[in-house]
């Protein structure tokens, strides 16, 4: 992939967007689960494009609904735990999760151990990881109670949370838009800051971008 030119960065106030990924035996390529074996896992969320100023354009959207705070209540009306099985594409795990369901229908999954982090708050960073995890009883009623409920008042704070960003880059490859963008220090392709997964920002956009289709 040839070089793509830096553009000069456009700075704006970020909030933290907490994007919880279904991973509690879902699936699903939003999970990066994959088809093949041997084919690298890639988070993709951009729009289609016709010229670098649409993918410009649509990254400054991004940035400027996230530039402030929203008031988000997570009202979880149930919790279990269960023995699941999880995926991240490269990595396959089971064993006891809490299932924390919401009054929307939603669920948010804590769990099985070693899938690193569970939820990812608005701006990349974890809001509840493998640290904070032992396990639960499948056998206890409130076994994930007090889990959810915590998670319910992490969710919410998170909501509330701003950052900042600014675009490094924009390009428009074959009719898909692609972009870096870096938020408190961290580097993220096409919204990937949404799964938590970030790169090194010392590489330079153009190799970030690279070194997310590797």
């Amino acid at each position: 992939m040839a070089d793509r030119p830096r553009q000069a960065p456009e700075v704006l106030g970020l909030r933290s967007l907490a994007i919880g990924c279904a991973i509690l035996g879902l699936g699903g390529a939003a999970c990066g689960d994959q088809s093949e074996a041997d084919e690298p896992e890639r988070v993709y969320d951009g729009p289609e494009c016709a010229v670098q100023e649409d993918c410009r354009q649509t990254v400054l959207a991004d940035l400027e609904e996230l530039s402030r705070p929203q008031s988000v209540e997570f009202n979880f009306v149930a919790s279990s735990c269960a023995v699941s099985e999880a995926s991240t594409g490269t990595t396959e795990v089971s064993g006891p999760a809490c299932r924390c369901e919401l009054d929307d229908g939603g669920m948010r999954p804590i769990g099985p151990i070693g899938l690193g982090c569970y939820v990812s708050g608005r701006g990349g960073d974890c809001l509840w990881s493998d640290d904070e995890f032992s396990g639960c009883d499948s056998s206890a009623s409130d076994a994930c109670s007090a889990l959810c409920s915590e998670l319910g008042l992490r969710l919410e704070a998170d909501s509330e949370r701003t950052f900042t960003g600014e675009i490094l880059l924009t390009n428009c490859n074959e009719g898909l838009c692609e972009s870096v963008v870096s938020i408190d220090g961290e580097c993220y392709v096409n919204r990937a800051y949404r799964a938590g997964q970030s790169h090194d920002c010392s590489l330079g956009p153009a190799a970030i971008l690279e070194e997310s289709a590797s």
